[in-house]
């Protein structure tokens, strides 16, 4: 675990977790880039965004996050940083996720929601680059575990799994640059192994977010 956000509790939502829906964004041109809100979001929702883009060989080459009111995940700087994702509590007037970029290139943003009455932390659990197999022990009842992959090339088809939990894909491009996105509702704090998103150009970044 990288960084956490807590916002107190400890317990974990009485329930599972919902999906409310994406959005997603291109843009290949514009320094400033920003993601819109899927439709449906409530204030207490948990916004996830995140980027995925051409021509940055494995590393962000200075894309940072920008916007006012987002948790972003910050592991040094430069190409160090970790602003491939952000994330947030959704309340009224909440800014948009914005980055921003040094020069153009093809960008993909993907802003998700979803809503767990009571959820009261977000953690990025591993951010490998490329792809190795990894372990969650979740803390709390009803843990999400989002799994992402990132990258810049095309890719065939990506291989992804969250060990023997009942995963949902939600986002599959294969398309360069690449995302994939899916997700799992872990019931009890268990540890989950076998983790991981896999690109067959072998140039993908795999983060691992888990909320509760």
């Amino acid at each position: 675990m990288i960084e956490a956000m807590l916002l107190g509790g400890t317990l974990g939502p009485a329930e599972p977790w919902q999906y409310i829906g994406y959005t997603l964004a291109g843009s290949g041109s514009d320094m400033i880039l920003e993601g819109g809100l899927p439709n449906g979001v409530q204030p207490g929702d948990l916004l996830v965004g995140m980027v995925s883009g051409r021509n940055y060989g494995g590393v962000v080459g200075q894309l940072q996050m920008t916007a006012e009111g987002w948790l972003y995940w910050s592991n040094g700087s430069g190409d160090s940083r970790t602003d491939w994702v952000c994330a947030a509590r959704y309340t009224e007037g909440l800014a948009l996720p914005r980055w921003e970029q040094p020069y153009s290139r093809y960008v993909r943003i993907c802003v998700m929601a979803f809503r767990a009455p009571g959820w009261s932390s977000i953690s990025l659990e591993h951010q490998n680059a490329p792809m190795q197999y990894a372990s969650v022990t979740t803390r709390a009842r009803n843990t999400l575990l989002i799994n992402i992959g990132v990258t810049p090339e095309t890719t065939r088809n990506w291989y992804a799994n969250i060990g023997s939990e009942l995963e949902y894909q939600r986002v599959d491009i294969e398309g360069g640059p690449g995302l994939y996105v899916s997700e799992a509702n872990v019931a009890e704090p268990k540890t989950v192994d076998d983790i991981y998103v896999n690109a067959s150009s072998g140039a993908e970044r795999n983060l691992i977010l888990s909320a509760y």
